[in-house]
């Protein structure tokens, strides 16, 4: 491993080769090492001309160790311009020797070089030319051909209007080059785009955001209203209301593109308002408000007194005042673009009449009659009354029980108001809800003594169980009336119905009914 050094220093390694097995090392390696001197053999140089990029082999193919000038190994080198190239290399035959090609090579002026533009999308504008180098003067013949058509579809040095795609060139010079180029014409899809589709008020400025590709450079705007623009992101109003389709020509170096958007132009509302079927109205009654406007509207907002509704379509709202006087009613219109206009009208609402029957009461039958009026003051007011009876006095005399009700109307002002009172009749009735027919000689019979002892001219009572059974009837006002048996059968503890007719000097009629508890 160390030959250089003396002894055990040399690290010497018997199996370092390894031997074709059945053999065996018998007396070593030799101690004299046969030491040569390489010889370099230049051949005569090379002297050639290409038409176009040229593969260079050396003289002898079958050598090693292959090195060109450019410091690449391989059997073969590309050159691709003029100029001299050269590779060394050893024989097999003789190893030591190293062999050295030169190539001198010269290409002819060829040009390859395509200058390709896209289509703009669906456009079919793309197109391709031949550049010539500088100081080539060859006279060239094309033939270009296309996968999507059949046959030579032009002989001239360059294609116009073509949509993309695959196509080849056939080119052939005077110098006695030829080439096929294989190229592909892509798509640019380049847009123009702005915003925004908008609703504005007449004469106010409107910004158009312009969003289109870069690709574009110059602009051409068409408002709609017989005015233009060149700016990239023009400002405009208009002047009068209507819906104008806005117009964007963009301008690249390849696509042209168009583009709308439609702004719709409201004018300021000049008539905005509300109708009322009425201007005043009585305390409580519903008056309609109609709006009325020139202009669309968004929304409504009503404001009546501190009340406020808010009304999203433009329908007819309806309203109730809870309080009377002079109360101011608003109205504010909201518009898609223009300004909220304001109208304002005064309402009346006139105050009812007051009415006071006082308090629910009683009457008694073949008593004083009741007398019935409206207690509240009226003040200066002209009223006109109305009973449910049909009278219209101010007052009525009531002598038997019921609902009674009085409407008193404004005779100027035309408002009404209406109050109930009910009578009922109980001053001297005593019918008994309870008795205990035990024979202790306290309450041992059901009848309606008290009743019976004002004067009647007419008598019948009739007890039933719950089942609707008739139990018991009695027409003598001088009986001991009902006493808990049912034909002579005790009857359990329970409720039990009674119905009593009475009739009273005069025709006068009157019916009792109840519930009186058994109680054992």
């Amino acid at each position: 491993h160390q030959p250089n050094l003396k002894g055990m220093a040399c690290q010497f390694d018997p199996s370092s080769f390894p031997l074709v097995s059945g053999t065996q090392a018998v007396i070593g390696i030799p101690n004299v090492a046969v030491i040569t001197k390489n010889e370099r053999v230049y051949r005569t140089p090379v002297n050639d001309s290409f038409c176009s990029p040229a593969t260079l082999l050396p003289h002898d193919t079958s050598g090693i160790n292959y090195v060109w000038n450019d410091s690449i190994q391989g059997r073969s080198f590309r050159a691709h311009i003029s100029g001299t190239y050269w590779v060394s290399y050893q024989l097999i035959s003789d190893v030591c020797t190293e062999v050295v090609d030169t190539f001198h090579v010269y290409f002819k002026p060829f040009s390859t070089n395509l200058n390709i533009r896209p289509e703009c999308k669906g456009d079919k504008n793309g197109s391709v030319q031949h550049i010539l180098d500088v100081g080539d003067n060859n006279l060239y013949r094309y033939q270009w051909h296309s996968g999507a058509e059949a046959g030579v579809f032009s002989t001239d040095s360059f294609l116009y209007n073509r949509a993309s795609g695959d196509y080849q060139a056939y080119i052939s010079s005077s110098n006695g080059c030829d080439t096929t180029l294989h190229f592909h014409i892509p798509e640019a899809d380049y847009q123009v785009s702005f915003e925004p589709d908008t609703v504005l008020c007449t004469n106010e400025s409107l910004a158009f955001r312009n969003n289109s590709d870069a690709h574009f450079e110059q602009w051409n705007w068409d408002f709609g209203d017989n005015s233009i623009s060149d700016l990239k992101a023009p400002t405009h109003s208009f002047s009068n209301k209507g819906i104008y389709k806005v117009r964007l020509i963009g301008k690249g170096p390849i696509c042209t593109d168009t583009t709308y958007r439609t702004v719709e132009v409201d004018a300021p509302a000049g008539n905005s308002h509300f109708l009322t079927d009425r201007k005043e109205i009585c305390l409580g009654e519903v008056i309609h408000f109609f709006p009325v406007s020139d202009a669309p509207y968004i929304d409504l907002r009503w404001q009546l007194g501190q009340e406020v509704i808010d009304y999203e379509t433009g329908s007819s709202m309806q309203h109730a005042f809870d309080r009377p006087g002079y109360l101011s009613v608003k109205l504010i219109a909201h518009f898609r673009a223009c300004p909220s206009i304001e109208y304002t009208e005064t309402i009346y609402v006139i105050p009812l009449p007051q009415i006071d029957l006082g308090p629910d009461t009683n009457i008694c039958i073949k008593d004083v009659p009741l007398l019935l009026n409206n207690r509240a003051h009226s003040g200066n007011r002209q009223l006109f009354y109305l009973w449910n009876t049909g009278e219209t006095s101010d007052q009525i005399k009531v002598t038997s029980s019921g609902i009674y009700s009085l409407t008193v109307r404004d005779a100027v002002l035309g408002c009404s108001a209406t109050e109930s009172i009910k009578v009922t009749k109980d001053c001297y009735i005593d019918i008994p809800n309870a008795f205990t027919p035990n024979g202790d000689g306290e309450n041992d019979y059901f009848f309606p003594r008290q009743l019976l002892s004002s004067g009647v001219s007419g008598f019948r009572m009739q007890v039933f169980n719950r089942w609707g059974q008739l139990l018991f009837e009695t027409h003598s006002i001088n009986g001991r009336g009902w006493d808990g048996r049912y034909n002579g059968t005790l009857q359990p503890a329970a409720s039990y119905i009674y119905v009593i007719d009475v009739s009273f000097p005069g025709n006068m009629n009157e019916q009792y009914k109840g519930n009186v508890t058994l109680i054992r």
